[in-house]
């Protein structure tokens, strides 16, 4: 990740009343809690950030150890962009031969990594790649290296993954082989969709199931013999009025359109109102009330 250094600067006031700290060490560790409630930690200001920076619109606060006012999440992370580096971010500067003229603790530390994953692979990452089966070249950095690490176990990892859940797969595909015939009935060319994954395939058998007995669900019997209720809004219900029984094609048609809606929204929450105004035009709808 490129680290562009800008000026260290001032924190911003409007976060709330504001700490100064002469470094990161004088920064004392801090306690989190979400939406008011609880209380965890303490962690220091560093791995406050590195947890919460990606959860910076949820109702998080935190206060320093030293100290009892709750201050919003915003308030450590623009701390953490402005507060002066500690010794020990000194020290790993000062050895890098970087000067710390102008960064924070965040900007340094940025650059640190930036300096590290540059330099030549330890041999420890050497003989992993190695011993991985990974040619080594020479212009290969420490950071590269660590990709490579990381990418190789990631692999490996995914086909023990894959190995252990073939059996399981493989029911599901048979499964949808046997539900195909009943799905192409209302969709002809269905093919059943394919994943890498045994969970993927579950959800997915399961939504086909439940598609099809929902669209047999709506038939003529149970139309002309109960209240039609829409998925979209499902606290009212129609009347429904024929002017004529719908043909065993044009019931097809409706049930089918009602199969694709399930498969599309993979729920029962879709427009049933427009499906059967849309393919039923025989069927005049009436809204009632259900608290009536």
């Amino acid at each position: 990740m490129l680290c562009l250094v800008r000026p260290m600067r001032r924190l911003d006031l409007s976060l709330g009343d504001h700490r100064s700290f002469s470094s990161y060490d004088d920064c004392p560790e801090i306690y989190y809690r979400f939406n008011g409630k609880g209380e965890y930690g303490p962690r220091k200001l560093d791995a406050i950030v590195s947890f919460f920076t990606n959860r910076s619109e949820e109702a998080i606060e935190g206060r320093f150890a030293d100290e009892q006012q709750w201050r919003q999440l915003k308030h450590f992370l623009g701390l953490w962009e402005c507060i002066p580096p500690g010794t020990n971010t000194l020290k790993r500067l000062g050895r890098e031969g970087i000067d710390s003229d102008g960064l924070s603790e965040a900007s340094a530390r940025c650059l640190l990594r930036q300096r590290n994953a540059s330099k030549v692979p330890t041999p420890r990452q050497i003989d992993q790649l190695r011993s991985s089966g990974i040619a080594v070249s020479a212009e290969l950095s420490r950071g590269d290296a660590q990709k490579l690490f990381h990418q190789h176990e990631r692999t490996l990892a995914e086909e023990q993954r894959r190995r252990e859940e073939t059996p399981e797969i493989e029911g599901y595909k048979r499964k949808l082989e046997e539900l195909t015939p009943n799905a192409r009935e209302f969709i002809p060319d269905w093919l059943p969709m394919e994943f890498d994954d045994a969970v993927s395939y579950m959800c997915y058998v399961s939504v086909i199931e439940d598609a099809l007995d929902h669209a047999r669900y709506y038939d003529l019997i149970q139309l002309q013999s109960d209240l039609f209720y829409d998925g979209v809004d499902i606290d009212v219900g129609y009347y429904l009025e024929f002017t004529r029984d719908p043909t065993p094609q044009e019931m097809h048609d409706f049930q089918a359109a009602l199969f694709r809606a399930y498969l599309d929204a993979e729920s029962e929450r879709f427009d049933h109102l427009a499906i059967l105004r849309q393919t039923l035009p025989m069927i005049r709808p009436s809204l009632i009330k259900l608290d009536e």
